[in-house]
């Protein structure tokens, strides 16, 4: 649940107070505010910024390519948008042991808490669709931002596009005191986490987790349970989270998308994802239940 953050009913692309908590990229980088240890989201206001020696700060609207507002936090107005470059930084107001610089996501994550992650993340996800969706994919048309709704219209033939949200399972399965764990082509080195996949049109969760697991390493479960759900934007995906129970089969990685996949016991785990993700969650959730076996 997201701490005191709600989103807004109506886009205002046109609107922007003098206070605001501003999720701005460069670069899919997102601009941090770093004082002494603590990392923040900056929120905007006239103190934050110097210009011709004037506490008056510039417009933000001139720094970015489009902007747009998207909820509420602490009961006041967060937008996001992309810079133009990075001259913006140039207008901070450099206080002395503050320091503004860019990160990723990822970064973001050891940085800030869990909630204040997941409105980044939402406002990284707003800024992807935004700029992927300038054209309408019935007719061609530009499309512009509706002024009630998450979506862009149409003005020719009334088309409306929404952002996108792509269901994707994922599931720990165990084999007795076992967790089956694997190592996708796209990892890191010595990474290794839990199964996932897209879900195909048409097909529910249950046959979803089925097929991905028996594609990616070959063997069938069973006692399929849903665990919980994750909002995930790398990319766009909404993570739907599963256990399951090895049935039969031997692994056999698909070598395209898995390159080594075995059981592993809780005191020998690789290298596992960060606590941020669903799949850590079920790995830790799969750890406690043999400890409590024991």
């Amino acid at each position: 649940m997201l701490n005191q953050f709600t989103f807004s009913e109506i886009l205002r692309k046109n609107s922007l107070e003098q206070k605001n908590w501003g999720f701005l990229f460069y670069q899919n980088k997102l601009l941090i505010k770093t004082e002494s240890s603590s990392t923040s989201i900056p929120y905007f206001n006239s103190e934050l910024f110097i210009k011709n020696n004037s506490s008056e700060g510039p417009d933000i609207k001139s720094f970015t390519n489009f902007y747009i507002s998207f909820g509420m936090l602490k009961g006041e107005s967060c937008f996001t948008g992309v810079l133009d470059s990075k001259e913006f930084m140039n207008d901070l107001n450099f206080e002395e042991n503050v320091r503004f610089s860019f990160v990723d996501l990822r970064e973001l994550a050891l940085l800030v808490d869990k909630n204040m992650w997941q409105i980044a993340s939402i406002a990284f996800e707003l800024v992807d669709w935004y700029q992927k969706s300038g054209y309408c994919g019935r007719c061609g048309s530009e499309v512009f931002l509706s002024s009630f709704q998450y979506a862009k219209k149409c003005p020719s033939c009334g088309y409306l596009d929404y952002p996108r949200v792509s269901p994707s399972i994922i599931v720990s399965v165990k084999k007795g005191d076992k967790i089956l764990l694997a190592h996708n082509a796209k990892f890191p080195k010595d990474l290794y986490s839990v199964i996932a996949g897209f879900v195909n049109p048409g097909e529910n969760l249950e046959d979803a987790v089925k097929r991905e697991v028996n594609e990616e390493v070959g063997i069938e479960i069973k006692n399929i349970k849903y665990v919980a759900s994750q909002p995930w934007p790398f990319p766009n995906s909404l993570m739907i989270g599963f256990t399951a129970d090895f049935d039969s089969g031997d692994i056999t990685p698909d070598g395209r998308e898995i390159t080594t996949a075995r059981w592993f016991k809780i005191e020998e785990l690789p290298k596992i994802p960060s606590k941020i993700s669903i799949a850590r969650h079920l790995i830790d959730r799969f750890v406690e239940e043999v400890i409590k076996k024991e």
